[in-house]
């Protein structure tokens, strides 16, 4: 039987088709625009975390000097070399979503953003890129990349073109050029992201 019969046979599938439509639109979205989605003079001691899909949820964090200064930590270590300036990056991505994961209970999110688990706290590749690019925005800010500017977040994929959709932060070697996606979706909160050539995200990479 094709696809269209059971769909034309059985209306309550057509309501689950729609709402997994739905769903998966929420990481279709693009150009993500980072303003939209973030608070006015938002610094790194006071800032909007996105959270329960698609940014629907933005809860206010505020982080003590010591605990950005811990944060920071990993950047602070000077090298001329931007593969280890990458490795540093998402160690210090991974402190800021430990430390704020504690404060706010988004330390529950799962990697893949899964229907199972807490909805409130789960984060999407929306959430992710978003709170991503914020941070990394941050860590310019503050003159922690040397070797790195920040870029505006990549999308892959619409649904119906067979490729589930997908949003990912990225940052551009000075030197080069070359792009590469930060992607903190695909592992539970606190853990460091993948941060892979932007080209081979866009082609469907995955950990």
């Amino acid at each position: 039987m094709s696809v269209y019969n059971i769909l034309k046979n059985r209306p309550y599938v057509w309501a689950v088709f729609l709402c997994l439509a739905m769903f998966v639109a929420g990481c279709s979205k693009t150009p993500l625009n980072l303003e939209y989605y973030s608070a006015a003079q938002e610094t790194p001691q006071s800032f909007s975390v996105c959270h329960s899909y698609g940014c629907r949820q933005k809860t206010l964090v505020e982080l003590s000097d010591q605990e950005w200064a811990l944060i920071m930590a990993p950047l602070k270590e000077t090298t001329k070399v931007p593969a280890q300036e990458r490795a540093q990056i998402v160690k210090s991505i991974a402190l800021i979503e430990h430390i704020t994961g504690e404060k706010i209970g988004t330390d529950q999110d799962v990697g893949g953003a899964t229907i199972r688990g807490h909805g409130f706290y789960q984060l999407d590749c929306i959430d992710e890129a978003v709170n991503t690019s914020k941070y990394l925005r941050f860590f310019a800010e503050e003159n922690l990349l040397s070797l790195h500017d920040v870029s505006m977040p990549a999308r892959r994929g619409t649904f119906i073109d067979g490729a589930w959709p997908h949003n990912t932060a990225v940052v551009v070697e000075k030197e080069t050029g070359q792009r590469y996606a930060i992607d903190s979706w695909f592992f539970d909160n606190g853990q460091e992201p993948s941060i892979v050539p932007l080209e081979a995200w866009l082609d469907g990479w995955r950990p």
